[in-house]
């Protein structure tokens, strides 16, 4: 860290950190939340069958897109 201000690779490299620190904010964000949306969505999905479905149908369409991606 001591060469930051006088070598200016790494500058450029703490530019880059500065410039995406607001996605590292929102992914914290994202992983604060996960568990409970998670848990929302198993409530529902074991709650409400036109959920489980459209979720179901979700799942088979991206694995679906998976499988064709790989080739």
């Amino acid at each position: 860290m001591s060469k930051w201000p006088e070598d200016p690779k790494y500058q450029k490299i703490g530019d880059i950190m500065v410039s995406l620190a607001h996605f590292f904010k929102m992914y914290t964000e994202y992983v604060k939340s996960f568990e409970n949306a998670r848990n929302t969505i198993n409530l529902h999905y074991q709650k409400n069958s036109k959920f489980a479905a459209i979720m179901d149908e979700i799942h088979v369409s991206t694995i679906h897109k998976k499988s064709y991606q790989k080739d």
